[in-house]
């Protein structure tokens, strides 16, 4: 009697178009392992890894659209697994893309077969869009200068802010992909973090300073579609920056839209140091805020305040899809306006912030 093993997914970047698995004859067909290493392929993506099980020799065969990714081993044997790469180009379209992949067991191709699409996500691992403008400078009318450098997957590799010629932040950034860790140098120390394909680190971390993303989970466990979480950064001295996000409709599939309903801001510089908050209402215009590579929304507060991991978009779920038109206190006085000019490709020219009748501009230069 022939036994037929259920497909198991590895990854999740597979969309099952259809699959032939017949009960006849007297042998093993089907595929009991096919997928991914990793569970998304982001617009930045170029390698990743497929896995195939079968219990009868198999091949591979490229559909349609598929020029933009290349499987290394299109045939093996059976009763046997194999891991092996994947090379891709990189996503400029600024939409989601997929490719149209069929195995089949060879000696049963009529009984054993299946169908399915790679998918290809519209944006980086940070959250912009896989055309979005790579910014170089942006200068702030309030003497504030932040200079940018990435390599050639997007991927940030020095940051310098300053404000009055006085150095606010410089950070360096390596990658070691094949174990999957990030490191960072602030000047004094050495952050390292893990991540997957998306670059993105739960936790920064080293002996004096720690920046990482934390769930509010008891509010989380009461609400099915909000979501709420902090990005924390705390250091030895004392000192410490707690941004914490409200999103009303939150959806974690990365391409998904989503904006901060609501935003808190307290932070302390040393230990016996004032506490400084912000308790802020936010409202967005229709702009995107995908299109160039940083989030301009981190500009709210003043490059003082602006936690550079966040403006590198490093955590993701705190990069708005939108960019804020308002901020709103419970003062009326307090309230802080954003306007956008945009250029062609619809990134940023300019950003205007205002707050208490004081305009800071900041200038957007592009790589």
């Amino acid at each position: 009697m022939k036994h037929i093993q259920m497909l198991c997914i590895a990854g999740a970047v597979l969309s099952l178009a259809t699959s032939c698995l017949k009960d006849e004859g007297n042998y093993q067909a089907g595929f009991p392992v096919l997928g991914t290493k990793n569970t998304y392929i982001y617009a930045n993506t170029v390698t990743d890894s497929f896995y195939v099980g079968s219990y009868g020799p198999w091949a591979i065969t490229a559909e349609d659209n598929s020029s933009w990714i290349k499987l290394d081993l299109m045939k093996g044997k059976g009763y046997a697994s194999y891991s092996f790469g994947i090379q891709l180009e990189q996503n400029t379209t600024g939409k989601e893309r997929y490719a149209r992949f069929s195995i089949k067991d060879t000696d049963h191709p009529d009984d054993a077969y299946i169908n399915w699409n790679f998918r290809q996500l519209a944006t980086r691992g940070d959250g912009s869009l896989g055309n979005a403008a790579m910014v170089s400078n942006i200068t702030g009318s309030d003497n504030s200068k932040i200079t940018l450098t990435y390599d050639s997957l997007h991927r940030p590799l020095t940051l310098v802010m300053t404000k009055d010629d006085v150095q606010l932040h410089a950070l360096t950034f390596s990658y070691q992909d094949y174990s999957q860790r990030m490191t960072v140098n602030n000047g004094t120390a050495q952050l390292t973090a893990t991540c997957d394909n998306s670059y993105q680190p739960q936790t920064l971390a080293c002996a004096t300073d720690t920046i990482q993303l934390v769930e509010q989970t008891y509010f989380n466990l009461y609400h099915s579609k909000a979501y709420a979480f902090n990005i924390e950064q705390y250091r030895t001295d004392g000192s410490y920056a707690v941004f914490a996000h409200l999103v009303n409709e939150m959806n974690a599939f990365p391409d998904s839209l989503h904006c901060t309903d609501s935003l808190r801001y307290q932070a302390r510089q040393g230990r016996n140091g004032a506490i400084d908050r912000e308790y802020m209402g936010l409202s967005y215009s229709t702009q995107d805020n995908r299109c160039q590579s940083v989030d301009v929304n981190q500009l709210l507060l003043g490059v003082e305040r602006c936690n550079p991991y966040l403006l590198l978009s490093l955590y993701r779920f705190a990069r708005s899809s939108k960019i804020i038109s308002l901020a709103s206190f419970d003062r009326e006085a307090d309230n802080i306006t954003v306007r956008a000019e945009l250029n062609a490709d619809k990134s940023v020219k300019k950003l205007f912030v205002t707050r208490h009748g004081e305009t800071i501009t900041y200038e957007f230069q592009y790589n």
